[in-house]
């Protein structure tokens, strides 16, 4: 009997989605990824998983959601390569690097980014439905005055939220640079699902050229001053690095 593909529910370029991405390519893993539209995924994702979130991934008869327990499904079910460390202590670091960055990183830079981007429709098409049929994105682009709204209250986007956001991303990119000043990796000397986690949720900051990741151009001028005025910080130097070095091509096939 075949088994079911496995299977990533996604936005694409998004940075949590991208942890689950880069994941699946990292462990060589077939997969097909299934693209949604910011809004108009609700419902869909709901009747999936009783919850809104993407990534979601579905992996022998289950559907997993939450990116951080998509890349604990994935150790387990494919050991090698590993992306956790194998020492008890240097593990409990990387699980804690990855919390901090999920609820303080992740969020924060894409407030930070939001902010600059969230009045442009045309650019959240380029951005979330460039896979997509061309009538699939003038619906899109026609309905965005309506998903911008939503996203904005869900995110809690306004200028002043906006520049804090950019704040805090610059306090926490000095803490990385400090972090892996000595070796080049954020726990030990080696790559782990800690680094994969920060390189990722960073992406949208950084000029990635991974076709995951690499964001359409041209970006709107505020976004476009706000990833240069972050490209020359260590931490975001570090990130492209990390990319260089670690993330491999795209193994999904995707179906938008």
């Amino acid at each position: 009997m075949q088994e079911s593909p496995i299977e990533l529910h996604q936005f694409s370029h998004s940075h949590f989605n991208e942890k689950a991405r880069w994941a699946l390519d990292y462990k060589n893993v077939p997969h097909v990824r299934i693209c949604y539209l910011p809004g108009p995924h609700l419902p869909l994702i709901r009747r999936m998983t009783g919850q809104n979130q993407t990534p979601v991934l579905g992996i022998d008869g289950r559907f997993i959601s939450g990116s951080t327990t998509i890349l604990e499904t994935l150790e387990q079910r494919f050991p090698a390569p590993a992306l956790y460390p194998s020492d008890p202590d240097a593990r409990a670091e990387a699980v804690s690097l990855i919390d901090r960055f999920d609820r303080e990183l992740g969020p924060e830079l894409r407030r930070a980014v939001f902010d600059t981007t969230i009045d442009d429709a045309g650019y959240a098409v380029a951005t979330f439905a460039s896979e997509k049929a061309a009538w699939k994105q003038r619906l899109y682009y026609a309905a965005f005055p309506l998903v911008r709204v939503a996203m904005t209250k869900s995110m809690n986007i306004t200028p002043e939220t906006g520049r804090r956001s950019k704040e805090r991303v610059d306090e926490l990119l000095d803490f990385l640079a400090g972090k892996v000043a000595a070796t080049g990796y954020l726990v030990g000397d080696t790559f782990s699902v800690a680094d994969l986690t920060c390189a990722a949720l960073l992406a949208p900051g950084a000029f990635v050229e991974h076709p995951d990741m690499k964001e359409p151009e041209p970006r709107p001028p505020r976004y476009s001053r706000l990833c240069a005025e972050w490209a020359a910080h260590p931490a975001m130097q570090w990130v492209l690095e990390i990319y260089r070095k670690h993330r491999p091509p795209r193994r999904g096939v995707v179906i938008a």
